[in-house]
């Protein structure tokens, strides 16, 4: 059996040194702030009064500790630990030292649970597989790293530096999308958020979710966006097509003038030196454990500063789902909490069923998200997109690209309607000027 699992005289080097240096004890507990990292049960019930003593701004001297524990056989252990003359001297080795143990540990059981799954689950996929060990070793790290607490006094020195710089004008704190007033509304697309984009279909969702982050691979730096209905060349088109405002159908049949031809070189040259760039997955039918797994993989290889997931109903829900509004509810809950782990922006785009175009006002309303679980609740941020245009009978109507952006729903700030225009053909979107704002 390998000894680093099981970390008993640290712990008790831990406990004596308390017990000897009881003013030690806040020290102690921002090194070690749960007793579950310890391996000996009995540790852990001496440890978890010393942590109430601290709680309660009380020194855990030996008879605090023998008065709170109140067992015998505990008592005797003890003192048989202060006899030892433990010192404080190894504080920071000892705890280290525990917190190994506590990592091994887990893994050691993450494994153990992988091998039975291989053994006993008939058609177990080796990629679901492989997620579910990334996302459990990812948690197994977070839960060490984040054992820490802030305080809101550590973010005064901040607030004081940031109070004395000048206005820039945006009151930008996220990222921009490249429409100012959308941008001004919501002060950027924040590290940490839920962004859901929402519309009935050919509304020009995946192509907002494009602008956006066309425009953050110049400004800020790599994007991740997972494509689970169109190609990665397809995307690649899209993009080309929005930068050189020409129709991808063009560029694709090289249906160009001399002109035109100038123009997609010149587009070309910009995507391939600008900061960043988009990094496409087009697999389709993943899971939200696969992308989480993959989403991590683009933030450790290629520091994305912002993912996007085209669409949430194409991805595969979970076997142990009894709906499909509870898969996508428990898409939403993952896509959150991939956003607050890698600490970006996620957008996540949504297609409303088809019964929508039944109405007579067709425009979008919170209910329409009822189908997709907790979306509402999970999401910071929620745009509608509407185009009036689309349900016309009249052709030039429809070609009509004015579109409303409604900002639904956003945390801690204002809603309303921005207006845009949309270019079908080359699928850029615009800020309409006419709009006061």
């Amino acid at each position: 059996m390998n000894t680093a699992l099981y970390t008993d005289k640290s712990e008790a080097a831990i406990i004596g040194g308390v017990l000897n240096f009881p003013e030690t004890i806040g020290l102690t507990a921002s090194l070690l702030p749960e007793s579950d990292v310890f391996s000996n049960i009995d540790h852990q019930k001496i440890y978890d009064a010393m942590l109430d003593c601290y709680a309660e701004k009380v020194l855990p001297d030996m008879t605090v500790v023998m008065n709170l524990v109140n067992d015998q056989r505990i008592d005797d252990l003890l003192a048989d630990i202060a006899m030892e003359n433990f010192s404080n001297a190894n504080l920071e080795y000892h705890s280290s030292n525990i917190i190994n143990g506590h990592m091994l540990r887990q893994l050691s059981n993450l494994i153990g649970e992988m091998q039975r799954t291989v053994d006993n689950v008939p058609d177990v996929q080796a990629e679901d597989l492989l997620a579910k060990i990334n996302e459990e070793a990812q948690a197994i790290a977070a839960g060490i790293s984040k054992q820490t607490f802030s305080n809101h006094k550590q973010k005064i020195d901040k607030l004081r530096a940031d109070l004395d710089k000048p206005a820039d004008g945006t009151h930008l704190v996220g990222l921009s999308t490249g429409l100012d007033y959308l941008d001004r509304m919501t002060r950027g697309l924040k590290s940490g958020q839920l962004i859901l984009i929402a519309g009935a279909t050919s509304m020009g969702k995946s192509a907002l979710a494009v602008n956006f982050a066309l425009h953050a691979a110049k400004r800020e730096g790599n994007v991740g966006l997972f494509s689970l209905e169109m190609t990665d060349n397809e995307q690649f088109l899209r993009k080309v097509a929005i930068e050189a405002s020409i129709s991808a159908a063009d560029i694709e049949s090289r249906n160009l003038d001399p002109r035109e031809k100038d123009r997609v070189r010149e587009a070309a040259d910009r995507l391939e030196n600008s900061y960043g760039t988009v990094f496409y997955d087009d697999t389709g039918g993943l899971t939200i454990a696969q992308i989480s797994s993959r989403a991590r993989k683009m933030k450790i290889q290629h520091d994305v500063k912002m993912i996007i997931v085209d669409y949430l109903q194409l991805m595969r829900v979970t076997k142990g789902s009894a709906t499909q509004q509870l898969g996508i509810a428990e898409i939403g809950r993952g896509l959150k909490a991939l956003s607050k782990e890698l600490d970006i922006p996620v957008i996540a785009l949504s297609q409303f069923h088809r019964g929508i175009e039944n109405r007579t006002n067709k425009r979008p309303v919170m209910s329409d998200l009822r189908d997709s679980g907790t979306l509402e609740e999970d999401a910071d941020l929620i745009l509608f997109l509407y185009r009036e245009g689309y349900y016309s009978e009249d052709p030039a109507e429809k070609m009509d690209g004015t579109t409303e952006l409604n900002v639904a729903k956003q945390r801690g700030g204002a809603v309303g309607v921005i207006y845009l225009n949309f270019n079908m053909e080359t699928g850029r979107f615009t800020q309409n000027t006419n709009q006061e704002f």
